[in-house]
């Protein structure tokens, strides 16, 4: 971890830096959390965001889909940091972890951006580790509907429409990693004790007199 001398009192790493405004300086490194500056490493608020919408109809059918998205920004990724973080106890016995731990250093496996993977390591994921771009695709929703020829049938003198259709909402998204859902949190974190919208499809018949 950095340090910035300017924040603190005695110039170097000490448990005593200032934390109340972000490092400027890399003045020099230290291996305690507790001795190094705070810097700021973007914005949570995105470039931009947005959506798309269309439809279309062709003969008796018609198609309606809507999109959501959004560009930039960044949020720390609490689960993924959870997962990635060794045990620090015997009662964290049965905890779950990320496939990305199988990536972590080891005397064989030294090209990577994953630390050693050692039991009461509690600072694995500490600094911008988990810090993850909050930009992402969602399928909002979708209709599909077949009209029922009415006329064809002779049944418009007492229908005037039968309609027969499926529509869907929160059908997925696209993010930076599997799971990882941007739109959990305006706080800059995503964490699993913020439900992402459920998912749902049903269907029905639309019958006009």
């Amino acid at each position: 971890y950095w340090y910035d001398e300017d924040l603190s009192p005695a110039g170097g790493k000490v448990s005593s830096n200032v934390t109340n405004q972000p490092g400027k300086k890399h003045s020099g490194k230290t291996t305690t959390t507790g001795q190094a500056s705070r810097y700021t490493h973007g914005s949570m608020l995105p470039k931009f965001f947005g959506g798309l919408q269309t439809s279309l109809r062709v003969g008796n059918f018609d198609f309606n889909a809507s999109f959501d998205y959004q560009v930039g920004g960044k949020i720390t990724d609490n689960v993924y940091a959870k997962l990635m973080t060794p045990t620090a106890k015997t009662s964290d016995a049965g905890y779950n972890y990320h496939k990305d731990i199988f990536k972590s250093w080891t005397p064989t496996n030294t090209n990577t951006d994953i630390p050693r993977w050692q039991y009461g390591d509690s600072y694995t994921m500490a600094g911008d580790r988990a810090l993850t771009d909050a930009s992402y695709f969602n399928f909002q929703s979708f209709s599909v509907g077949y009209n029922v020829p009415v006329r064809k049938l002779g049944i418009d003198r007492v229908i005037n429409r039968i309609r027969v259709y499926v529509v869907g909402e929160n059908l997925g998204y696209i993010s930076a990693r599997k799971g990882f859902d941007p739109r959990a949190s305006f706080s800059g974190t995503s964490s699993t004790n913020v439900y992402s919208p459920v998912r749902n499809i049903s269907g029905g018949i639309q019958v006009t007199f």
